[in-house]
């Protein structure tokens, strides 16, 4: 008998099929929900949910934004921008829309906000 001759693997065969058919709605539908940008106020909360997740020397907050994406030199992209006050300065954030990207523009190029952070934040933290 051939393989999809046996009942139990017509069943295991088609069980398979289905699975696999599910997984990949699953992964389109979760394409499709991470394609579309964020809006202004899911961008802050992003923002601001990242400065909750970290330590830094001083108290700091959101600044604000006019809630309207901006072009800035050094990148083609369009981006939320908002600033991290309560340190010794203000710090542009900008938040890319559709990647969810969030990156420092103190130097007019975008810089990955991570990179900074280690980069700039945790040695004045460990002075504290």
């Amino acid at each position: 008998l051939a393989f999809n001759e046996v009942p139990q693997n017509k069943l295991i065969l088609t069980a398979l099929i289905e699975k696999a058919f599910s997984s990949a709605e699953n992964l389109q539908g979760a394409a499709e929900n991470t394609a579309s940008p964020i809006s202004y106020g899911e961008a802050k909360g992003l923002f601001q949910s990242w400065l909750d997740a970290h330590t830094f020397p001083a108290a700091v907050e959101v600044g604000g934004s006019d809630q309207k994406l901006h072009k800035v030199s050094g990148s083609d992209r369009e981006y939320y921008m908002f600033q991290i006050r309560g340190m010794t300065r203000l710090h542009d954030v900008l938040v890319e829309p559709n990647t969810r990207e969030m990156f420092i523009y103190d130097t007019g190029k975008p810089e990955p906000i991570d990179t900074w952070y280690q980069k700039f934040v945790v040695p004045q933290n460990k002075r504290k």
